[in-house]
């Protein structure tokens, strides 16, 4: 009984691991990269004036793969956005770009969040 209780067990190991040899044999499929934003370094930083007119900007390598949260997650947005960032002894830069087909087809209270936006509204009624 016992010689045959351990023929099963054995039998059951050696099946178990004939299925599992293909998996481990198989190279691991690749993970998605994740996207990185290039920091430049420069002598003199830009001129902070709200406009990306400063040619030290042109040497700032943009970074436009942005995903979206909502509506859907991970998505491809509907709309363009460089960022741009560079670095000197003392400070880092950021410079966003925000492209839009619709000047000013929007306003700031246009769009329904899910959650509350003041502290009003967040109080218990």
């Amino acid at each position: 009984m016992k010689r045959t209780m351990f023929l099963a067990l054995l039998a059951c190991l050696g099946f178990a691991a004939a299925a599992a040899l293909p998996a481990l044999a198989a190279p691991a499929p690749a993970a998605p990269s994740a996207p990185s934003i290039k920091a430049v370094r420069v002598a003199v930083g830009p001129k902070i004036d709200g406009a990306l007119t400063d040619p030290v900007w042109s040497s700032a390598v943009a970074f436009d793969d942005f995903r979206t949260y909502e509506p859907e997650a991970g998505g491809v947005p509907s709309e363009r956005t460089e960022l741009r960032v560079l670095y000197d002894d003392a400070n880092l830069y950021l410079a966003v770009r925000c492209f839009d087909r619709e000047v000013g087809g929007r306003s700031a209270g246009s769009r329904r969040t899910p959650w509350p936006t003041t502290r009003a509204a967040a109080r218990p009624r």
